[in-house]
Order: C-alpha cells, then structure tokens, then sequence
C-alpha cells in the first residue's frame, strides 16, 4: 500500500470532492510527524504511524473523516455540527472545509494515541531531554534546526555540550551548519 494508491483513491472522484480531498489530505500532512506514512486501509486514505492514526473519505454528498478523538469541552462542542453516527464527521460539499477543526482532530487523535507531533527519527541519536527540548522548540528536522544560532540551540533546557557536537555533525553530513 502506498502514497500512489491514495493518489488513485483521490483520482477517481470529480473535480471538486477531488480539490477538497486533497485539501483535506494536505491539512492531514502539515500536523502529522514526517515518518508517517500515507495508506489504504478499510478502502480509504489512512495516515499512518505505527497505528492508523486518522482515515478520511470521498462520497457523493459528503466527506468523512474517521475516527473522532475524545478531546477536551470546547473540542467537542467545535466538532459536533459535524458529526454523523459514532465516530465519524461529515463535511458538506458545499462549504469550506474546516482546516483548523481538521488539524485538531488529526492532534487530539494523535494525542489519545501517544503519538508526538514531532515523532520523527531525525534526532533518534540525541538523548531523551535533548530531543525534548527540541520536540518544544518545535523544530522537527535539521533542516528547521539550520535556522537557528548555535547559540539558541544551547541556550535550551536540555542540549549539553554532547548534544550540541552531535547536532553539528549531523548537521554537517547534511551539509546544514547554524545560522
């Protein structure tokens, strides 16, 4: 299963549940972690990493997005004009897509399923503190982390002086160096 067959999922609908799939698809990918991989699974698009994280679908009337996280109050008073039946959203094709709505689904989920959104392999080599104070930095990938000083980077709760030559020689192999 690959990214390939998505894209043929996506293909067989008309012009617009095809534009909003793949704009459903895009919102999916800017919150989900780099190493997640894009499937068919249940006959839909799924996102996954090492668990299905969230499906989505094209109908005749309709969208759908599955399954619904439990989030917290104000999660779910958001998402309930849209929901249809046990787990499931319905996005008319009539309106705009919710994009935020959609990122934070796709969040919470990966919320009840452990799932950081900065769960990447790119600093598997750096020690747990040092990857979590770049995980709140918000910096995914060496190619963000070129955009900082090396000063900023060791002024993070976290990064020690082993931390900082691991960075710098990962970086380099990359031919990446601070800014």
């Amino acid at each position: 299963m690959s990214c390939q067959e998505v894209n043929d999922y996506i293909q067989q609908f008309p012009p617009k549940q095809r534009r909003l799939l793949k704009e459903i698809r895009a919102a999916i990918r800017q919150v989900v972690p780099d190493t997640t991989q894009e499937k068919i699974s249940y006959g839909i698009p799924t996102f996954h990493l090492k668990k299905n994280i969230i499906h989505y679908a094209g109908y005749t009337n309709h969208l759908g997005m599955y399954p619904i996280p439990k989030g917290d109050e104000a999660f779910q008073t958001a998402v309930e004009p849209y929901v249809k039946g046990k787990g499931t959203l319905h996005f008319s094709l009539e309106e705009e897509l919710p994009v935020k709505l959609i990122k934070a689904v796709v969040l919470w989920r990966m919320k009840e399923l452990n799932i950081s959104a900065f769960a990447t392999n790119e600093f598997s080599f750096l020690s747990a503190p040092a990857q979590r104070a770049l995980e709140n930095a918000k910096i995914k990938n060496l190619k963000t982390l070129s955009s900082y000083t090396y000063e900023e980077i060791a002024a993070l709760h976290g990064i020690g002086a082993s931390a900082l030559r691991a960075l710098e020689v990962k970086m380099e192999e990359q031919q990446l160096k601070f800014k």
